[in-house]
């Protein structure tokens, strides 16, 4: 199922770099991995009912409210420089103002 070869190739896909003993090891790994997979599909899970988890758990959700900390002035008194009423920052395109 899982071989040498195709462990280079996903390495490769994804830009990395890996030793011998790396590629003998992922090769075990995912083998294992896939061969849970299907020990997992030939189980009979017919009567078995979908769950997202089983902790009953849900989440509780608030609505946000907006809670003024420092007022307008005050944070734009903080800024370096100013351009009017904007801050002023540096370029970050060659060759631009």
């Amino acid at each position: 199922m899982i071989n040498k070869e195709l462990v280079e190739k996903i390495a490769d896909l994804a830009k990395l770099e890996i030793t011998d003993d790396e590629k003998k090891r992922y090769t075990k790994q995912l083998s294992d991995i896939f061969r849970y997979f299907d020990e997992v599909k030939s189980l009979d899970l017919e009567q078995v009912e979908e769950t997202s988890h089983i902790t009953g758990l849900e989440n509780v959700l608030r609505d946000d409210e907006v809670h003024l900390i420092y007022s307008t002035e005050k944070l734009l008194k903080e800024a370096p420089e100013m351009e009017g009423e904007q801050i002023k920052v540096p370029g970050v395109m060659k060759g631009k103002k």
